[in-house]
């Protein structure tokens, strides 16, 4: 990918220059994409498209290693992903029949009464709900529910701890909880 990179760089000094920060900052920019995306092939995607934005404004970089140009990275990683994000929930999902009745799991109470509401809606608008969650909260339930992986299967999967899993669970469930209730007028 350098090399490829380093193509679109005239001056040798700059060649030089962007060589040392692609070295100082890509571990940064891959860990932080993948925490945002939640996996490797995303995450390089996003690095990329990073180091091409940041290529077009290599000029204005007086110092590479120094605080503001690592703030300055970090916020293009935060970009791309985002921008990867909203294209993907805008891009059509589909689920296969084998998989939907793992999705019926999703309907597991987070809080004791909700059983009963969660029977009320069809699988269509469950599937419709789940494809509407932020893309990690979504990740994170269909290989819960769908692959039927357990908390640390899931937390090696996508590169974070148990806890973190067991917290995006529960913020997923909640979140689809309140748009089953917002799909069926009741908010």
């Amino acid at each position: 990918m350098l090399v490829t990179l380093l193509q679109l760089i005239d001056s040798p000094e700059d060649k030089r220059r962007f060589e040392q920060l692609y070295y100082e900052y890509r571990n940064l920019m891959f860990y932080f994409a993948k925490g945002m995306l939640g996996s490797d092939r995303a995450a390089e995607d996003a690095v990329s498209e990073a180091f091409i934005r940041i290529i077009k404004h290599f000029h204005d970089f007086d110092e590479i290693i120094c605080p503001r140009t690592k703030n300055y990275i970090v916020l293009v990683v935060k970009s791309v992903c985002i921008d990867m994000l909203r294209k993907k929930s805008r891009e059509p999902q589909f689920v296969m029949a084998e998989d939907a009745e793992g999705l019926m799991d999703l309907a597991t109470p987070v809080e004791s009464g909700e059983e009963e509401m969660f029977r009320r809606y069809d699988m269509d608008r469950i599937i419709e709900a789940i494809h509407g969650l932020p893309e990690i909260y979504k990740t994170t339930l269909m290989l819960y529910a769908v692959r039927d992986e357990s908390l640390t299967e899931i937390a090696e999967h996508m590169g974070c701890g148990k806890e973190t899993v067991k917290k995006r669970l529960y913020r997923a469930r909640r979140e689809l909880r309140k748009r089953l209730e917002v799909q069926d007028g009741r908010e």
